[in-house]
């Protein structure tokens, strides 16, 4: 049993020596390896970005490239733990012009932090001769429209002869925090409404009571829901929206109708207003 492994030991060196990069002949050509651009941005809720390091010139052998992660700056950037290098040695075999650094990011944040970036750099290059060193990865922030979307805005939209319509409305978070109460609408203070919210955009619901105990002298009390308009008619679809890039206008993709229920819940064929070319202003 001793001498088996006393043979084993043995081997050992030989089968490192079978792995190693020596049997591999070095680039000796006039080569250049380095990033393809000196600066990048990427959206802080990527997982993942692959970097391109490219090679130029006489590439008849391997090029191998030591990468390292410097000068992390911002909140939630920190090398080795929310920015991970996958392997600090690349190699580039030959006749291969391009490779890529493969970093994980776990670099997203619930608030608002720009200013944030690190920076790839070669620090060593066997085989080839440095070109662009370096690379800044800038993180852009993901704006969450969420918080912004709250507070007091303008309706603006044109009515059912033409004539333009304004008035206040008030948009308060919802409990569930996936969405909005809403109050005030066709200038009435008791009206409330509901809009859902996502990352593609809003949606004012539709098909649920907005006003109750209204006397339209039809002969019954009635409630009133909203409903889409547009040039097919009247449905209880949800009305879809979507904010400017600087949260100051909603711009609706249909109007929207005050349809009268009557006490028995059944659509009337009547309704209390109909607004088209909507949207809501600051």
């Amino acid at each position: 049993m001793k001498y088996i492994k006393l043979l084993a030991m043995m081997l050992l060196p030989l089968t490192f020596a079978a792995c190693s990069d020596d049997d591999e002949n070095m680039n000796s050509g006039n080569a250049t390896v380095g990033f393809s651009q000196s600066e990048i941005d990427v959206k802080e809720n990527v997982s993942s970005i692959q970097v391109p390091i490219t090679v130029a010139g006489e590439h008849s052998g391997l090029i191998e490239v030591t990468v390292t992660v410097k000068n992390a700056s911002g909140i939630s950037v920190e090398n080795d733990k929310t920015v991970l290098l996958t392997s600090e040695k690349i190699r580039v075999p030959a006749d291969v012009e391009t490779v890529n650094a493969e970093i994980y990011l776990n670099v997203s944040t619930k608030e608002d932090n720009f200013d944030r970036s690190f920076t790839l750099e070669i620090t060593n290059a066997q085989g080839a001769t440095i070109g662009t060193g370096a690379c800044k990865v800038n993180i852009q922030e993901v704006v969450d429209p969420y918080d912004k979307l709250i507070g007091d805005w303008t309706f603006q939209a044109v009515d059912s002869k033409g004539v333009a319509a304004s008035f206040p409305v008030v948009v308060e978070m919802n409990e569930k925090g996936d969405g909005y109460n809403c109050t005030k609408f066709n200038g009435k203070d008791y009206v409330t409404w509901r809009m859902s919210y996502s990352s593609n955009g809003l949606q004012i619901i539709c098909n649920e009571t907005i006003a109750d105990n209204m006397d339209f002298g039809l002969g019954f009390t009635a409630s009133v829901r909203f409903a889409s308009l547009s040039s097919a008619g009247l449905s209880w679809a949800n009305v879809s929206g979507m904010w400017s890039d600087d949260f100051e206008t909603i711009t609706f993709d249909s109007g929207v109708a005050g349809a009268i229920m009557d006490d028995a819940g059944n659509y009337s064929k009547y309704v209390w207003f109909q607004y088209y070319d909507c949207k809501m202003v600051r």
